[in-house]
């Protein structure tokens, strides 16, 4: 077999018999919390972010919704301890309800109007700015267009 197939399943099997060789195991054990709580977020984040292979705004559901799995599992921990089992995720339908990338592009687009808002405001008060512009044709022949913005404010 290959070295890294045998590697993963050693690791499994230190997994499933909770094994104090395997390294998550050791850290769980000391039971230090914070650690915890940032491994659970990596590792669902992790996991995550492989199947999706490229984020965008269609995947901003799932990837929304991945880390409130991060959050429902460290709660189950906190109140049942580091040895509960594993509970499945289940998220309610108002969980899930505006979770779409129709949603997430106006709410994309509410954000950037207000910062552009901004940016103009603080370029009027500003001392000197310099501005860059670059751009770019993608695969289906769009032009999108990148400007970077520089400015000395009056502080």
């Amino acid at each position: 077999m290959h070295k890294r197939s045998l590697e993963v399943q050693e690791s499994k099997r230190m997994w499933d018999s909770q094994s104090g060789n395997h390294p998550w195991i050791r850290i769980l054990r000391k039971h230090n919390a914070k650690v915890i709580n940032m491994l659970i977020k990596m590792a669902t984040t992790c996991h995550n972010d492989s199947k999706l292979l490229t984020p965008t705004a269609w995947s901003w559901p799932c990837r929304s919704l991945s880390q409130e799995h991060a959050q429902h599992q460290i709660q189950i921990i906190e109140q049942h301890g580091i040895d509960s089992p594993f509970v499945p995720y289940e998220p309610n339908a108002s969980d899930i309800h505006y979770r779409d990338p129709v949603t997430y592009r106006e709410m994309l687009s509410v954000v950037a109007d207000l910062e552009r808002k901004r940016l103009c405001e603080n370029l009027k008060s500003s001392v000197r700015y310099a501005v860059q512009m670059d751009g770019s044709v993608d695969s289906t022949q769009r032009d999108h267009k990148f400007v970077f913005v520089r400015y000395n404010s009056i502080d």
